[in-house]
């Protein structure tokens, strides 16, 4: 049951918008937040990067989508935390 809150509320965040400086703070706390919580009921997160941020980029708008995606280039590699 606890667990499933955690979950909740890192799946629940709001769609972050370009300029909603408050809105991307949140996001970056709520996650952090998320895995401190789900790790200290012994959830082990050591891979879930590739999902955290697949997660959070659904979060963003298509402008930041599309900043994100400009930013990062093309890279074989999976991303990390």
């Amino acid at each position: 049951m606890i667990a499933r809150n955690y979950f909740y509320k890192f799946y629940s965040m709001p769609i972050t918008k370009e300029g909603e400086d408050a809105t991307i703070k949140l996001t970056i706390d709520v996650t952090f937040e998320f895995l401190a919580s789900v790790e200290n009921i012994d959830m082990n997160v050591e891979n879930w990067d590739l999902l955290i941020i697949y997660t959070i980029v659904q979060k963003l708008d298509q402008e930041l989508k599309r900043l994100l995606e400009t930013s990062q280039g093309v890279s074989p590699d999976i991303p990390k935390l």
